[in-house]
């Protein structure tokens, strides 16, 4: 059995919540999503993580969100949608033919 690969990073801005995005034109949330990619980038090669040139198979992700107000679940897991996006597709998100 392999040892358990463990990878952390901080991310400067919170990620927009489930009411932000779905109020967006899709132009806008396509550019947003594309931004954390790059946010996550910077942040792992700045705390000194290698990017995965591939992605895993399977993955445990643990999220720690501090805002001022308490948002609801529903907006929570849809917040981090572009984030585990950008974990499981390496690069910058495209669509093809409408499918990830």
């Amino acid at each position: 059995m392999t040892a358990l690969r463990v990878i952390r990073f901080d991310l400067l801005q919170p990620t927009p919540l489930l009411n932000v995005t779905l109020r967006q034109h899709w132009q806008k949330r396509r550019q947003a999503g594309k931004g954390v990619a790059w946010d996550v980038k910077v942040a792992m090669v700045q705390a000194g993580q290698a990017i995965p040139p591939v992605p895993f198979q399977r993955a445990r992700v643990t999220i720690i969100r501090r805002s001022v107000g308490t948002p609801d679940r529903d907006g929570l897991l849809r917040g981090v949608k572009a984030l585990v996006d950008c974990l499981l597709h390496p690069g910058t998100p495209r669509l093809v033919r409408g499918k990830m």
